[in-house]
């Protein structure tokens, strides 16, 4: 079974290296910037998910009650490959009843992880997100913005970077 536990002293480290190793340094936020915000606003979760005690990967999410925003959502290196996403987001929709909403790197022809970006788009769309058709243009590039029910939407998502503090440009194409 799928949890989040909250950050703590003892699951720090390994959020932290998760995250280097998940997201480019330009998608990155400072950590302790995220520490302060899982602390204030209270909306803002900083948790690293566990599995039979395990722990299988972090997440960053903006918790708007029944819906949500996820800035980051990364599966330790180490387990890929094994189904944990897969359960990682269907606890996300039992947990976030009318949707929530996260962003997907551009499938640029250009990116040097093109194939890697196509995988992940492509996961998320067998697992039930629905592309929105806007990209927003945030921190280091164009992100397509899926969602997990429709009515999960662009207003969510601008309310969700406000918490965050992240400035963004919304676009119907790149």
């Amino acid at each position: 079974m799928i949890k989040f536990q909250p950050i703590n002293e003892e699951n720090q480290a390994y959020w932290q290296q998760v995250y280097y190793e998940a997201f480019p340094e330009a998608e990155r936020i400072d950590f302790d910037k995220l520490f302060l915000k899982s602390i204030y606003p209270a909306e803002v979760k900083l948790a690293t998910i566990v599995e039979d005690q395990t722990n299988v990967g972090i997440i960053l999410l903006v918790d708007m009650q029944s819906k949500a925003f996820i800035l980051y959502l990364a599966v330790d290196a180490n387990i890929r490959g094994r189904g944990i996403g897969r359960k990682v987001l269907d606890e996300l929709k039992l947990m976030y009843p009318d949707g929530f909403i996260l962003e997907s790197e551009s499938l640029d022809v250009d990116a040097n992880n093109r194939e890697q970006r196509l995988a992940r788009y492509a996961f998320y769309e067998r697992n039930g997100l629905i592309d929105t058709g806007i990209i927003s243009h945030n921190m280091s590039g164009a992100f397509h913005l899926l969602t997990s029910k429709r009515a999960t939407n662009i207003i969510d998502y601008l309310k969700a970077t406000k918490v965050l503090n992240i400035q963004v440009k919304l676009s119907d194409r790149l």
